[in-house]
């Protein structure tokens, strides 16, 4: 009896120190897909990663956030059961996709252009999102100067268009008022 009191102590104990050293699991593979998106918005944010709570409670991470509307989505590299479809793109449109500050410094993007990219979930140690990669701009975004430049050229043929029209019915109405 006295055996079974100390083994079973022990086990408690043992179990106690065991269950302090958890190992992140990694994720299972995901699919990497590639998009063709337009940056509806870009945010540079901190993300907080909750690590053990042990050695290091939290560590702070800087990225951007980018809302995108996805369209169009294909399968880059097939990895895991996955697959890039509808319900994937609604997920990343709904979450937003994480960029990275050395992703972003090798090509940065702004609102209302159009990219090419890759995109694929990860996970690690708490924090766990859909990270782009491999951004390709394909057209940039309409600038106000290039909107103001379209709204005059289309004064500068409306107007001569008017001032021919008016000259053309003044003629016609000065012939019928002669006869």
């Amino acid at each position: 009896m006295k055996n079974k009191i100390i083994i079973s102590i022990f086990i408690l104990i043992a179990s106690i120190f065991i269950a302090q050293v958890v190992y992140a699991v990694p994720a299972a593979p995901t699919p990497t897909c590639e998009i063709i998106a337009t940056v509806l918005n870009i945010e540079k944010v901190g993300v907080v990663i909750h690590k053990d709570f042990v050695e290091s409670p939290r560590q702070d991470l800087e990225c951007y956030k980018v809302k995108l509307d996805i369209l169009n989505i294909t399968t880059y590299k097939q990895e895991g059961v996955g697959s890039c479809d509808s319900s994937y793109v609604e997920k990343v449109e709904q979450s937003g996709a994480i960029l990275t500050l050395t992703e972003y410094e090798k090509n940065p993007i702004e609102e209302g252009q159009k990219i090419r990219a890759k995109i694929q979930f990860g996970s690690d140690e708490g924090f766990s999102s859909y990270f782009l990669s491999d951004i390709q701009i394909l057209e940039d975004a309409a600038t106000p100067q290039d909107k103001k430049e379209v709204e005059l050229s289309y004064w500068y043929y409306t107007i001569p268009t008017i001032i021919i029209l008016l000259a053309v019915i003044f003629c016609v109405l000065f012939k019928k008022i002669k006869k």
